[in-house]
């Protein structure tokens, strides 16, 4: 896509997003996805105001680039049955500093690609036929890869030990660090923009690799693409932290992910990280059995040594209609009690799974759950239905929980709301409350457990029973 285009959807996006319009265009909660009423008297909260992304910023992310300016360019194209990589590699080595790649006319990437230049493909399908398990296509430091809507089919390759290829596109550093997939590199100024990625491996490594995976990459953005039916993660930032690298200034922007066996979204080692506007859809395993904790965005260090901090997840959508496989929405832990884990903003997300009125299974079990202490953070104006676990799931000491709503959710002994074991909490002005004709079992309480104390409550409205007008909230809870 040229400047002019870039600047164009920026423009319009955070227009969007400042005028809080994205998922929040009235001012009553009117209808969830599939189109059941949820209208009620209540006024939703001001939604949070997100960070701008407008044209500079994305070139920060390295996902603008003006092929007018290139001093070089050369074009890629093979005839049926050539390998694509092995021509790819060549014009790569070719070509003059700056210089650009034109990918035309389809293909099979046979051999691994290594680019160190801009690349764009052309709006024909691409197979990724690679004999390995890390990327199709690896990215050097200054690359953004840009599609036009471009299909590219994932790796069918599977190991001698029974492990799937999954992975299309990977920064170089990433896949080169020795000892052999250590994944400890550092790599800079990478994007990927504009790609359809569609799923045929007939194995899921249950969250091990994903389809994009820039590991620890400093100023690097994955926006505008699609992942349909795709096998393990979809989009990961972070690598190992054993020698003290991890990914910082990232972006994961305007991304969409239907029916994914695994997180659509990882973030295990990263600071400075923004996920805004990402929505994803039925997860679950399109071509064999789904397993569980299928998440839509996961924030969770895998090593005490793993970053987590100056991270905001605003205005994103995750819907477990239809889906094969349980999870939460959003998932924000610190396992190893790490102080390199904290300021982190969760606001302006929905996370749904149908009409309360319908009696299908419903998969979703938490709307937001957090695990052990976090430092400054900030759970706002987050909008969650059907739960079947906990809305807000409160699992870590410390934190901000205000302005959420909680619609037919908790049940089977679960709450809509549940604090265990913690403390410092403050909720503040939520609102519980259940649906009519609500055929699921619910829990629209807020509860804490004996081994929580010095949690702050106020403003918060439960409702246990509605009138038929949705006049009066009756009886009020803490």
């Amino acid at each position: 896509m040229n400047s002019k285009g870039f600047r164009l959807i920026s423009a319009l996006f955070v227009g969007l997003m400042l005028t809080g319009m994205m998922f929040y265009k009235s001012t009553l909660v009117t209808k969830a996805q599939g189109g059941c009423d949820l209208s009620g008297p209540y006024p939703t909260p001001t939604p949070v105001p997100t960070p701008e992304i407008n044209f500079s910023s994305l070139s920060s992310y390295n996902l603008e680039y003006d092929a007018s300016t290139a001093p070089c360019f050369t074009i890629v194209q093979v005839g049926a049955g050539q390998d694509l990589g092995a021509a790819i590699n060549q014009a790569d080595a070719a070509l003059c500093s700056g210089g650009s790649i034109e990918v035309w006319g389809g293909g099979e990437i046979m051999t691994q690609a290594i680019v160190g230049h801009h690349i764009h493909f052309d709006s024909y399908t691409y197979y990724c036929s690679t004999q390995t398990g890390e990327g199709c296509i690896l990215l050097k430091d200054g690359v953004l890869a840009e599609g036009s809507s471009t299909i590219i089919y994932e790796p069918t390759f599977i190991d001698l030990d029974g492990h799937p290829a999954i992975t299309v596109f990977q920064s170089y550093a990433d896949a080169a660090s020795p000892p052999a997939q250590a994944h400890t590199g550092l790599s800079q100024n990478i994007g990927v923009e504009g790609f359809i990625f569609w799923g045929r491996q007939t194995r899921s490594d249950g969250g091990v690799r994903s389809t994009v995976n820039l590991g620890n990459c400093h100023w690097c953005g994955v926006m505008n693409n699609y992942l349909i039916y795709t096998s393990s993660i979809g989009i990961q930032f972070g690598g190992s932290s054993e020698t003290g690298n991890f990914a910082d200034n990232v972006l994961v922007y305007n991304n969409q992910f239907l029916t994914l066996p695994a997180a659509n979204i990882a973030l295990v080692n990263a600071d400075h990280a923004l996920v805004i506007g990402n929505i994803g859809s039925a997860p679950g395993f399109a071509r064999g059995p789904s397993g569980g904790g299928n998440s839509g965005i996961d924030i969770e260090p895998n090593s005490p040594l793993d970053h987590a901090a100056f991270i905001g997840l605003y205005n994103n959508q995750f819907d477990y209609s239809g889906a094969a496989a349980y999870g939460s929405a959003i998932l924000v832990q610190n396992p190893y009690q790490s102080s390199l884990v904290h300021d982190i903003t969760v606001a302006n997300n929905r996370a749904l799974d149908g009409c309360p009125n319908l009696t299908t299974n419903h998969r979703l079990s938490a709307g937001v759950q957090t695990g052990r202490p976090i430092g400054n953070l900030f759970v706002a104006n987050n909008y969650v239905t059907i739960a079947t676990q906990d809305c807000l799931a409160i699992y870590g000491d410390g934190g901000v929980f205000q302005d959420n709503q909680c619609i037919s959710t908790g049940g089977g002994g679960n709450f809509a709301v549940y604090l265990k074991a913690v403390h410092g909490v403050q909720l503040l002005r939520n609102l519980i409350w259940d649906a009519p004709n609500t055929q699921t079992s619910t829990g629209p309480f807020i509860y804490e457990d004996p081994d929580s104390s010095g949690n702050i409550f106020s403003g918060n409205t439960v409702c246990v029973i509605h009138d038929p007008l949705y006049q009066t909230c009756e009886p009020p809870r803490p």
